[in-house]
């Protein structure tokens, strides 16, 4: 069981906020407006909450978590995970103590957030189970996990040792277990033969390309549409192919939904991994379970570049409300972002030495001083050579003279 507390706060121009845990996450300043789902920071804080790691996030205040909507969708994700959210020193208990503007926002990002999280749930039999972090103890996913906060989260080698033992994890072997130390760490992230023969080897993916949304992977030359229906399987192809062709898809494939909306979860499966489909028509709203599941449905199809059409009307609006819109499309979005999170070490090209380098020089260029340079870099939440400390006037001229470790 993880014993751990996480920091989490909007970058500081000189000086970082006081360590809590390894696990502290940082967000850049530029960032203050930004939605839920374009905060990656935010995203490495709730990763870790999910897979167990840490048992509370603090928050120095509720501006640093933006805006109302922002502040339910965190409050909700730390919450439905059972662990505790800190602002300002006082633990917060969703529903009362949030300064939200109104308590509809809270019912509305209560009520989608339990749609969403029931229809896609973080684990899922036979779909994506084993690569999931968390929840398990053996060799492969300690690897994968050190690799994600090695790599993906800029951690030291120490820090990634300290949070993992922290959490739980030791390394086993055939003299016994191992207490994590920065040394098991490195051999383990380094080794190049371990990832071959692995069932699941560590897997980079690109922060910015994932939370842009749109169709993943399009697949060439494929022009296929899927139906969501209530008749049989049988019956539900024929229509479908009738479909696809009034649509003016070349083939269509039919998915009639059960009890235990498994055909359903299928679906939005393939529509978050690969770009098989173009449109979803559904024959009848009859098909969800409620209005919260359909308006979820409609927002995960959308954010993956899907074309819905409901009844043969082009659907796009989810909701006549424009704040209920939003908490639709910013919890999609924060949601998708959390399930590549679930599985991959996200790289954030703006954390590397060769982007601080490249916008140090252009800072240069404008004739900034060195101090002011690294004001910026620290603003930015912009990891230092040695993944520790801030940047000083003293690490921005190495940067520029190309000294930096990189």
């Amino acid at each position: 069981m993880a014993a751990l507390e996480l920091g989490y706060c909007l970058a500081d121009g000189s000086a970082r906020a006081p360590r809590i845990g390894p696990l502290d996450r940082a967000e850049a300043v530029s960032l203050r407006s930004a939605g839920a789902g374009d905060r990656p920071a935010l995203h490495e804080a709730l990763f870790c909450v999910r897979a167990d790691l840490v048992e509370a996030v603090k928050v120095p205040g509720w501006g640093h978590l933006g805006d109302h909507v922002t502040r339910a969708l965190v409050s909700d994700e730390v919450s439905s995970a059972g662990k505790s959210l800190v602002v300002a020193g006082e633990t917060v208990v969703p529903g009362r103590d949030m300064p939200v503007e109104n308590r509809v926002v809270q019912e509305w990002v209560q009520e989608t957030c339990a749609a969403r999280r029931e229809l896609m749930p973080r684990r899922i039999a036979g779909l994506r189970e084993d690569m999931v972090f968390g929840d398990g103890r053996s060799r492969n996913e300690l690897v994968r996990l050190a690799h994600k906060l090695h790599v993906g989260f800029c951690l030291t080698l120490s820090d990634t040792a300290e949070a993992l033992s922290d959490a739980g994890y030791y390394w086993q072997s055939s003299r016994g277990d191992h207490e994590l130390s920065k040394q098991i760490i490195q051999r383990r992230v380094n080794d190049e033969e371990l990832y071959l023969y692995a069932d699941h080897p560590p897997l980079e993916v690109d922060g910015v390309q994932r939370r842009r949304g749109g169709r993943p992977d399009p697949l060439p030359d494929l022009d296929c549409m899927a139906v969501l229906g209530l008749d049989e399987q049988g019956a539900g192809m024929a229509k479908a192919q009738d479909l696809a062709a009034q649509c003016q898809h070349t083939w269509a494939m039919y998915y009639t939904v059960d009890t235990g909306r498994q055909h359903l979860r299928s679906l939005l499966e393939i529509v978050s991994a690969i770009s098989l489909f173009r449109t979803v028509f559904v024959t009848d709203p009859k098909v969800f379970a409620s209005s919260a599941e359909r308006q979820v449905t409609y927002a995960w199809l959308q954010h993956f570049g899907v074309r819905v059409l409901e009844q043969g009307v082009l659907v796009s609006r989810v909701s006549d409300e424009p704040v209920h819109e939003r908490i639709l499309r910013e919890g999609t979005k924060l949601y998708a972002a959390l399930r590549v999170h679930d599985c991959y070490t996200v790289i954030e090209a703006t954390r590397s030495l060769d982007y601080a380098r490249k916008t140090a020089g252009q800072l240069r260029n404008e004739k900034r001083l060195l101090r002011e340079i690294a004001h910026h870099l620290n603003r930015e939440a912009q990891p230092t050579s040695k993944r520790v400390g801030v940047w000083g006037v003293s690490a921005v001229k190495a940067l520029l003279d190309g000294e930096a470790a990189r």
